[in-house]
């Protein structure tokens, strides 16, 4: 799919992909196979990947309030923390045999 985009569309599939959350690795391989012009692909690439930079950015400046109100309560912490131990104790114990 993705190498069909880059021959049809070419620098607009590369940015389309650096722009959103599409896998930018495979766009990335595939131009890479198909000996895509290296300097054609940074120009379309690096303004995809500025624009989603600067979403996130701005999405994480006007949610970091939200964020701060969701662990106001420390109950909310600690179960959290709990959740996060018994999840890596049970990960552990699976993979035990194979860490030894």
């Amino acid at each position: 799919a993705a190498s069909g985009m880059l021959k049809k569309y070419g620098m607009g599939a590369i940015f389309l992909f650096a722009a959103t959350p599409l896998p930018m690795d495979v766009i990335g391989m595939v131009a890479g196979f198909q000996r895509y012009n290296l300097l054609a692909f940074f120009l379309a690439m690096l303004p995809g990947k500025l624009i989603k930079m600067w979403m996130v950015a701005y999405a994480g400046k006007y949610s970091f309030g939200i964020v701060l109100a969701l662990f106001e309560n420390a109950y909310l912490d600690y179960g959290m923390l709990a959740f996060i131990i018994i999840i890596g104790y049970f990960i552990y114990k699976k993979f035990e045999n194979e860490l030894k």
